[in-house]
C-alpha cells in the first residue's frame, strides 16, 4: 500500500473517531442543554468511547533525510 493511501485512511479513520465524538455531544446536549458541571467529565468520557470504536493504528513515517 503506498504513503498515500495509509494517509488518507488515517485522515478517514481520523474522521471517523471526530465525527462519533460530535454526535456523542449532541445527543449529550439534548438532553441535558443547561449542565455545564460535567461538561469535562463528559468530555473526557465521550472520546474516550469515540475512539474505543476505532480500533488498533498503524503507524505512518517518512524518511527526512540520510545518515
Amino acid at each position: 500500500m503506498s504513503r498515500t493511501q495509509k494517509l488518507v485512511e488515517q485522515w478517514n479513520e481520523d474522521e471517523a473517531v471526530w465525527q462519533r465524538y460530535v454526535e456523542l455531544r449532541l445527543a449529550y446536549c439534548s438532553i441535558a442543554p443547561d449542565s455545564f458541571e460535567m461538561d469535562e467529565a463528559f468530555d473526557d468520557w465521550a472520546w474516550s468511547e469515540a475512539v474505543k470504536e476505532r480500533g488498533p493504528l498503524d503507524g505512518v513515517g517518512f524518511v527526512v533525510g540520510h545518515t
